[in-house]
């Protein structure tokens, strides 16, 4: 899946909005696209990777498995985000 920019309220939105699902939502992420260094565009990404990393994600590892409470370990893909240069420095 891809993410449009990523406010401090997203990871409660996909919760809001998927319930139980959000972690598999969160988990299969593929893309997370950031516009510009403005608050309500980038702040929840932390929230996004945090729980990613909770997830079983790996940075680079396209072979990371993630359970969410209800089945069997599963893939999780590597995480591409894209955005201004300044949320290099920011997420270092």
């Amino acid at each position: 899946g891809i993410l449009f920019d990523c406010g401090e309220g997203t990871l409660a939105s996909l919760h809001r909005r998927f319930g139980v699902s959000a972690s598999r939502v969160v988990s299969s992420l593929e893309l997370v696209w950031i516009s510009h260094m403005h608050a309500d565009h980038h702040l929840g990404l932390l929230r996004i990777l945090e729980m990613r990393g909770s997830l079983g994600a790996k940075r680079g590892c396209a072979h990371a498995e993630a359970r969410d409470g209800a089945g069997p370990r599963r893939a999780v893909p590597p995480l591409l985000v894209v955005g201004p240069r300044a949320l290099g420095t920011w997420l270092r």
